[in-house]
C-alpha cells in the first residue's frame, strides 16, 4: 500500500520519528527520536534551567531546521516507497 509523503512529513513535525513508523521505514530510528523527543519534554518542564538555555535563538534555530529536515527526509521515504 503506498503511503503518502505529505502524512509522513506532517507526522514528523507533528511528533519527529511518527513519520517514520507512518512509512515502515527506519523504524528503529524513529522509535529513537520519539524516546529523545519525550526526554527533551521531560527536562523541559521538569528544570527551570531548561528555558534559560532554550531562549537563545541559535538553540531555537538549530530545532527548527532539524525538524524540517525530519520532514523532508520522511517525505522522501514514502514518496521512494511508492
Amino acid at each position: 500500500m503506498a503511503k503518502k509523503p505529505w502524512l509522513a512529513a506532517l507526522l514528523n513535525v507533528i511528533f519527529s520519528g511518527l513519520g517514520y513508523l507512518y512509512v515502515g521505514k527506519r523504524k528503529l530510528f524513529g522509535v529513537l527520536l520519539i524516546l529523545s523527543e519525550i526526554l527533551a519534554f521531560v527536562w523541559l518542564f521538569t528544570d527551570p534551567v531548561a528555558w534559560q538555555v532554550m531562549e537563545n535563538v541559535w538553540i531555537a534555530l538549530t530545532g527548527i531546521l532539524f525538524v524540517i529536515g525530519l520532514a523532508i527526509d520522511a517525505y522522501n521515504d514514502a514518496k521512494s516507497k511508492e
